[in-house]
Parts: C-alpha cells; structure tokens; sequence
C-alpha cells in the first residue's frame, strides 16, 4: 500500500510498477485505518473512502474522495512510538532540531504544485496546544534547540503569523525553528515578527 503525493498524482503509474497493490489517495490518517480494519474483517475495499486499486479485469476502481481531516481531531504525537535520536540534525545554529508540522495545505494556486488535488488549495492548522506541547515533550525529554517545521505553507496569512508567533513566545520555549511560505503573503513587518520570535 502506498500514499503520498507521487502516488496519489500518479496512480495509474504507481499501480503499473508491479510493486504497488493500493493506493491511498490524498490524506491517509483515516484511510489507512478505515482500509486495516476491513482487510481484517474481510470486507471489501470498496468500503473505505480514499481507494485506488485495480479490478479483477485491470481497469482502475477509484473508492469516493474522503473529506479533508479537522486537525484539532487528531491526538499530539506520540513520539514515543519511534526512535527519534535517528530523527534529529543540525540546523543553522542548533545542534539538535526535529522536524514538526503545525498546519496542512496552502491556500496558493500555483499550476506547479500537488496541493490543487491533494489538499484543495486549502490551509488548515493544528491546535496551538498541541503543537506547543509536543515541542515542549521534545526539548524536556531529548533537549531539542532547533525545529523545521514541514509544512507546505506555515501560514495562510498575516494573522496566522502573529498568532503563532505570540503563541510560540508566551510558550517560553527557548528554540530556533524554520519554516516555508509563499513568497509574497508576509512582509518586511512578518518577517521581523518571526524574527524576533526564534525563527
């Protein structure tokens, strides 16, 4: 079973390669679910949304698109679920930085990009908490410095930037972190705001 971007822009070419039985397309938290417990159950594919696989005659059978995930109804991250020292680099001025992610998607219509068909030209965000609390989780227990956030687009607009960076500054954290935008959405001000804010 694959999922991601290449796969789920592709299926046809990703299902041809003789390596790939099932696609999830577009957001797999509750896809890869939905799609483990029917194999256990012994209930057919065409059960769970977000499905590509082929047919007993080879054609395509494409499940319904699922709905885009509220991310405040995911759980934090269990980080404890994983070896994390193999995650962690240098970054800049830090001597150890993880990789996190705070939103999904990008509100920008670039005719270059994945985020058209797998996140809908959508910018959605975590809840503060959790975020805050799993950076917290990270410098406590494996003394992090530095943090990259992942996301397609960090923001999706100016106030999203001071919002997250009054956020990460009352948190008290003591840590560098990065990020990408869109060139253009924040301005000299922004910039200086996240500056001054560790990033």
């Amino acid at each position: 079973v694959w999922g991601g971007f290449l796969a789920s822009a592709l299926p046809e070419l990703t299902l041809k390669t003789g390596c790939v039985d099932i696609i999830s397309f577009g957001e797999g938290e509750y896809t890869w679910h939905e799609l483990l417990d029917a194999l256990e159950n012994n209930r057919t594919l065409d059960t769970v949304k977000g499905l590509i696989y082929a047919g007993e005659n080879g054609q395509l059978i494409r499940t319904p698109e699922r709905e885009l995930i509220d991310l405040a109804a995911l759980p934090p991250i269990n980080f404890d679920l994983m070896d994390l020292e193999y995650y962690f680099f240098s970054y800049y001025s830090c001597k150890k930085a993880a990789n996190l992610y705070a939103s999904k998607g990008c509100p920008g219509r670039c005719t270059f990009c994945y985020n058209t068909f797998f996140n809908r030209n959508c910018h959605r965000t975590r809840p503060p908490e959790h975020v805050i609390g799993e950076l917290r989780y990270l410098v406590d227990k494996y003394g992090i410095d530095g943090v990259f956030f992942n996301d397609d687009s960090m923001f999706g607009s100016k106030e999203e930037a001071y919002v997250f960076c009054r956020t990460i500054t009352d948190a008290g954290l003591d840590l560098k972190w990065g990020c990408f935008s869109i060139i253009g959405l924040l301005g000299k001000d922004e910039l200086q705001y996240m500056y001054d804010a560790g990033c």
